[in-house]
């Protein structure tokens, strides 16, 4: 795993130096393709028990914005034990642009309408079409996709929109006799 504290920045003892290094050294232990988060974080509170560097510092350079996030993970920890570095599901009704058969039917929408208009319509034609698709479907959100969420998904996916001057090569191809 390629994941390190680069504590660089900030003004190190010796001492805080060979925690931080051996901190990194753990890190690079662990296998590729693993979750590096819950290490990660575990490594976090460890360089905050031994006061290596300011809470702020810490928190940045695991990629957190806030150093609250720090303090949280330090409460988790302290809570739940080591269960508490791994992320928590969100409660509440999963996001509709997450909801399988709502992509399946963005993706078919998008390739249908590709293969027969050789041309990818704006999200909100994409969201009236996945909709109705949705409904024929008997999908229970039918109806709840917006224009938002066709982006969101089509982004997630990487398909991007031609520029504009490809499509107009592509228009004027269709057009020529």
């Amino acid at each position: 795993m390629n994941i390190q504290f680069d504590l660089s920045d900030c003004t190190l003892s010796t001492e805080d130096q060979a925690v931080v290094d051996a901190v990194n050294e753990f890190l690079a232990l662990l296998p590729d393709g693993a979750d590096p988060k819950p290490a990660l974080r575990l490594a976090m509170v460890i360089l905050e028990a031994a006061d290596v560097a300011p809470q702020d510092d810490l928190a940045l350079v695991a990629g957190f914005t806030q150093s609250r996030s720090l303090r949280e993970y330090v409460q988790r920890l302290q809570e739940e034990g080591l269960s508490g570095l791994w992320d928590h599901p969100i409660p509440g009704r999963p996001a509709v642009t997450t909801q399988t058969p709502v992509e399946k039917a963005l993706l078919r929408v998008i390739l249908g309408t590709v293969i027969e208009e050789h041309i990818l319509p704006d999200d909100g034609v994409l969201a009236q079409r996945v909709n109705q698709a949705l409904s024929e479907d008997r999908v229970p959100e039918a109806g709840r996709v917006t224009a938002s969420m066709v982006e969101t998904i089509r982004l997630r996916w990487d398909i991007q929109r031609p520029a504009v001057n490809q499509q107009l090569r592509v228009a004027q191809r269709s057009q020529v006799p």
